[in-house]
């Protein structure tokens, strides 16, 4: 640009001289300032600067816009992280939790099923001891009574069905109301319907010691045909 500026001032310079020849009476022109270039000069350097400035801010600009993006990107990130974080504890406390109740429930359902083979265990041993106490012979004294499903004696409030009299029947202290005393066991096999004594199994049946017996049967008492 100072190169075309002093061009210009040349031929001005040449224009004025060019004028004065052709009129001699025209005063000469006055000398070009000398100032002219070193302004110009100033100027452009003025121009450069806060182009070089502008520049600058409007990089400082940019930089500052890339390290707020940047941070927010970061920040974002974080966030992002955070979130993942705390669904993966959620997570895991929810399995924790489902572990610890079904092992609860396994252990719950360990202990109701040792509670019931000691129940089992326990009801079997009692049905085997009571079934053992059953079938020893047991000795009975109660009163004889007929009734329409046969004969049964009556001790201690209970009527037990007497199986097989046939035998004594014949026996004239056998009878309605007699006072007998009875040795047998308690048919655990034998079918009971609904409503009627337990079933006694008979293996001797005599008369009470204390009972009068006729003189007949005195010496076939407790003895069946």
């Amino acid at each position: 640009m100072t190169r075309t500026l002093t061009l210009a001032l040349a031929a001005l310079l040449a224009t004025a001289a060019r004028a004065q020849d052709a009129d001699p009476k025209q005063p000469p022109a006055p000398p070009a300032p000398t100032a002219a270039p070193s302004s110009m000069s100033e100027q452009r350097k003025a121009d450069l600067k806060r182009t070089v400035e502008r520049s600058k801010a409007r990089r400082a600009r940019l930089s500052a816009s890339a390290a707020r993006r940047r941070d927010a990107e970061l920040a974002e990130a974080a966030e992002l992280d955070r979130q993942s974080l705390a669904l993966a504890v959620e997570q895991a406390r929810r399995e924790a939790v489902a572990y610890a109740r079904q092992a609860e429930q396994a252990r719950t359902q360990a202990l109701r099923d040792v509670a019931r083979a000691v129940d089992a265990n326990t009801y079997a041993a009692q049905q085997a001891a009571q079934a053992g106490a059953l079938a020893r012979p047991i000795k009975l004294r109660g009163t004889l009574a007929r009734t329409p499903g046969g004969w049964t004696i009556v001790a201690f409030g209970q009527a037990l069905r007497l199986l097989d009299t046939s035998k004594y029947e014949q026996q004239a202290w056998f009878k309605d109301k007699a006072e007998v005393v009875a040795v047998g066991t308690i048919a655990l096999d034998a079918t009971t319907p609904a409503g009627q004594a337990v079933p006694f199994d008979l293996e001797s049946l005599k008369p009470a010691e204390d009972v009068a017996v006729p003189a007949a049967d005195a010496a076939k008492a407790g003895k069946p045909r």
